[in-house]
């Protein structure tokens, strides 16, 4: 495959991916519960750390009840960001990594 067609693939899947996660987060829970998981996708040209500091630095300002999870999606990250994503996350039990393919069973997951 040439690079627009998996350029082209990898938008699509994420926007997919963003949409599955809003619809998910708007349906109602059985057990009322009051906090949502939210998702981070990131690629092999963001600068993980810095947006994993800004949102550990916003969760720290946020109620407890409001945010249970936070999911980073592994979306062709390299390995020197993955690293450094598996360090915030043993740091912080708010913090969970995933690959595409296993979010929404870690949405459910946390929603129990």
């Amino acid at each position: 495959m040439d690079s627009v067609t998996v350029t082209v693939i990898i938008v699509i899947s994420t926007i997919i991916i963003i949409q599955a996660v809003n619809i998910l987060i708007k349906m109602p829970c059985c057990n009322n519960s009051h906090g949502l998981t939210a998702v981070m996708i990131l690629n092999n040209n963001d600068d993980v750390e810095m947006k994993l500091e800004n949102v550990i630095h916003k969760i720290r300002w946020t109620d407890d009840e409001l945010i249970k999870k936070i999911i980073i999606v592994n979306n062709g990250m390299n390995c020197e960001q993955y690293e450094i994503c598996k360090i915030y996350c043993c740091e912080n039990e708010i913090l969970e990594m995933a690959e595409c393919d296993e979010v929404l069973k870690l949405i459910f997951s946390s929603e129990k």
